[in-house]
């Protein structure tokens, strides 16, 4: 009888959990897997139009983030953890750190633009 019981609690309780996490696994390595390819393009795309190396690395940069943390937002929303505080925290906090590494010009910097 407590056999039973034990099966009927892990289908009931654990199963549907393992559903989702491994779900969320294969949201998480596709979407960074998809990130990666997008991200060989448009450096492919940036380096034949010959942009800036600066521009390239910023753009870059940015795009990767953001398809990142768009995926990371996928996976955490299919395991139920709310994400809505998270989306705001974390958009102001890159912003503003993407801002201050890559617009502050290092004199390795200045002397590829001169």
């Amino acid at each position: 009888m407590e056999n039973l019981d034990l099966i009927a609690l892990f289908n009931s309780h654990v199963l549907p959990h393992i559903v989702n996490i491994a779900i969320a696994i294969a949201i998480f390595v596709i979407g960074r897997w998809v990130v990666k390819i997008i991200k060989n393009v448009l450096s492919k795309a940036l380096e034949k139009a010959k942009t800036d190396p600066i521009l390239s690395d910023f753009i870059q940069s940015i795009t990767t983030t953001l398809m990142m943390f768009i995926v990371i937002i996928a996976a955490l929303s299919q395991l139920g953890i709310d994400t809505s505080s998270f989306i705001c925290i974390n958009c102001c906090r890159w912003f503003s750190n993407e801002l201050l590494s890559n617009l502050v010009y290092t004199p390795k910097k200045l002397s590829r633009i001169l």
